[in-house]
């Protein structure tokens, strides 16, 4: 059985975690900055086990406590594993297992005064994956589209606009085109100049911010820096799979039946893919180079680690 939960949150965005809001059940809350709004307050949850009293009772615990602070925006996602509704029609479905407590889930959105958007079903017929909010006029849209596990993605856009911490792209310098020559020259020169001069006054912090800064204006003049490229993405996905992927959205928009078959195929090779590039940075062969090696399986490491603070579908 599958579980966890989390939320991913561009480096941009000014968001912390809110623990004081989690209970006893597997959920997480982040706060968002707004510009121009209330405080935007996201709620990943899941309920593992369809009739799970004790893991609703203490969602319903959780979205008490925030509703009980001030006036806030609330985005909640999750798989709530409650099948027996029909959020189309609002009522129980004649199938529903646990009418009592799906009704009792039902009432404490209303209670706190929160609205269930999606309708479209996410795992063969029945619509587990839900997106709640207090303010639905914030959302300009919802989507239920192709997944890559047994569930569909819930799609949500929302009208608001986060505050931006926005870091500056770093600049690599490109030692291959540098005119050494004219470095060495530049230094030689300063070298000179800086002896001559009479730096008894000058300590020896002094003295090293002299030469730092003339060393890094030389830097800046003789070796050609350019922008870092952006290492976000997916190694693994080939062109073939991405391929497969916008064929598999296609079949989905039309509805064609063939639709589940290609996502099952999309699926394997995506694990595939993911499997072998993982093996061959564990497992390099002898003819690899061995600094090449070691940063690729830093790097693997170190997205493996910012994915922890991040909401997979």
């Amino acid at each position: 059985m599958g579980g966890g939960v989390f939320i991913a949150v561009s480096n941009d965005y000014v968001c912390t975690r809110v623990p004081e809001l989690v209970t006893n059940c597997e959920i997480i809350w982040v706060k968002l900055n707004i510009v121009g709004f209330k405080t935007l307050y996201i709620c990943a949850y899941y309920n593992p086990i369809e009739g799970d009293e004790v893991s609703l009772s203490n969602f319903d615990m959780s979205i008490r406590r925030i509703c009980n602070r001030s006036a806030s925006h609330i985005w909640i996602a999750g798989d709530m594993n409650i099948p027996g509704f029909d959020w189309r029609n609002n009522c129980l479905k004649p199938s529903c297992n646990y009418p009592e407590l799906t009704r009792k889930f039902v009432d404490s959105l209303s209670d706190s005064n929160l609205t269930q958007l999606i309708t479209e079903p996410t795992r063969g017929a029945s619509t587990l994956d839900l997106f709640i909010t207090n303010n639905e006029t914030l959302i300009s849209k919802t989507q239920v589209i192709p997944g890559l596990s047994d569930h569909e993605i819930v799609y949500v856009e929302g009208d608001i606009k986060p505050i931006i911490h926005r870091q500056k792209r770093c600049e690599d310098p490109f030692y291959k085109k540098a005119d050494w020559e004219g470095l060495r020259q530049h230094m030689a020169n300063f070298t000179e100049s800086f002896l001559a001069t009479d730096g008894s006054d000058l300590t020896a912090d002094d003295l090293w911010q002299c030469f730092r800064v003339e060393l890094n204006t030389a830097s800046g003049k003789f070796i050609p820096h350019k922008l870092a490229k952006s290492r976000n993405g997916l190694p693994y996905l080939t062109k073939d799979i991405k391929r497969l992927m916008r064929k598999r959205d296609k079949l989905h928009a039309r509805k064609d039946p063939r639709y589940k078959v290609l996502k099952r195929v999309v699926q394997k090779k995506l694990r595939c893919a993911y499997y072998q590039y993982v093996g061959d940075i564990i497992n390099p062969s002898n003819n690899d180079n061995p600094l090449e090696t070691n940063k690729r399986f830093w790097g693997l490491l170190k997205h493996a680690k910012s994915d922890n603070t991040g909401v997979h579908p």
